[in-house]
C-alpha cells in the first residue's frame, strides 16, 4: 500500500514537472512567435514606411519637375508678352510717325536712334543671319537691314553676324514712293528726269554696290543734316530708292 503510495506521488510528481517544463516551453514558444511576429510587423511597417517615403520622394521629384516645368512655361509667355509689347510700341511708334506733321528732319532722327539691339529684340532674332542684307554705294560690303514699315529699311554697320546692342543704323533706306519721305518734292521711286524736276538739276553718276561688277546710277543731293542718295539699277533712273544718312561733318 505504502508503495503504492510512493509510486502515485512520484508519477504526480513527474506529471507536475513535466506541466511545468512544457507550461514554461509554451511560454518560451510563445514569447518567441510574438517577437517574431513584431518583428514581421515592425519589418511590415518599414516596408511600409520606405514605400511611403519613396513615393513621397517620387511625388517630390515630379512636383519639382512639374514645378520647373511651369516656371520655364512661365518665363516663355513672360519672354513673349515683352516681345508683344516691344512690337506694339514699336506699331505706335511707327504710326505716330506716319500721322505727325513735323519737320522730316526729325523723323529721319527717330529712325536713325534706334539702336541695333533693341531692333533685334522687336523683331525676334538672335544673330544677324537672319536679317537681310543690302549692300553699300561704292563699297565692296554690306550691312545688315531689318524693315521697320512697307517699303523702308534701316541699315546697320559691318557687324556680320552678332548683335551689338548700342549700334546705330548707318541710314534709312526708303523703296516705296508713297511713304511721304524724301528730299524736297522728290521721292523713291521716280526717275532721274522726274526727281530734278521735284528737286533741283544735279549730276548723274555711275557707281556700283556690293561688288564692282553691279553698276549703279544715282544722283546726291545734301543739306545740312542729311545726305539724300536716290539710286537706280539704270541709267535713267527708274525704280530708284532713296539712302538717307548723316552728314560727316569730319
Amino acid at each position: 500500500m505504502l508503495e503504492k503510495k510512493v509510486l502515485t506521488r512520484t508519477a504526480f510528481l513527474f506529471i507536475s514537472i513535466f506541466c511545468i517544463v512544457n507550461s514554461g516551453l509554451l511560454y518560451i514558444l510563445k514569447e518567441k512567435q510574438a517577437a517574431q511576429l513584431s518583428a514581421i510587423q515592425n519589418n511590415r511597417e518599414w516596408e511600409q514606411d520606405e514605400v511611403q517615403h519613396n513615393a513621397h520622394l517620387e511625388n517630390s521629384v515630379s512636383f519639382a519637375s512639374a514645378l520647373n516645368n511651369s516656371r520655364n512655361e512661365l518665363t516663355k509667355w513672360q519672354n513673349k508678352v515683352r516681345l508683344l509689347q516691344l512690337k506694339c510700341d514699336f506699331s505706335a511708334l511707327l504710326e505716330e510717325k506716319s500721322n505727325e506733321d513735323e519737320n522730316p528732319y526729325a523723323v529721319y532722327e527717330k529712325y536713325l536712334r534706334l539702336r541695333q539691339g533693341e531692333m533685334a529684340r522687336i523683331d525676334g532674332v538672335e544673330d544677324l543671319s537672319e536679317w537681310g542684307k543690302f549692300g553699300y554705294l561704292n563699297g565692296h560690303f554690306s550691312g545688315a537691314t531689318v524693315p521697320v514699315n512697307e517699303g523702308m529699311m534701316l541699315q546697320y554697320g559691318e557687324n556680320p553676324e552678332n548683335v551689338w546692342e548700342y549700334l546705330l543704323p548707318g541710314c534709312v533706306i526708303i523703296t516705296a514712293p508713297d511713304m511721304g519721305f524724301g528730299f524736297m518734292s522728290a521721292r523713291a521711286g521716280m526717275d532721274f528726269e522726274e526727281i530734278q524736276q521735284n528737286a533741283y538739276d544735279a549730276e548723274v553718276k555711275k557707281g556700283f554696290m556690293y561688288w564692282s561688277e553691279q553698276e549703279v546710277y544715282y544722283i546726291e543731293y545734301t543739306d545740312a543734316y542729311y545726305c539724300y542718295t536716290f539710286i537706280s539699277d539704270y541709267p535713267d533712273g527708274r525704280d530708284s530708292w532713296l539712302l538717307v544718312s548723316s552728314v560727316n561733318l569730319d
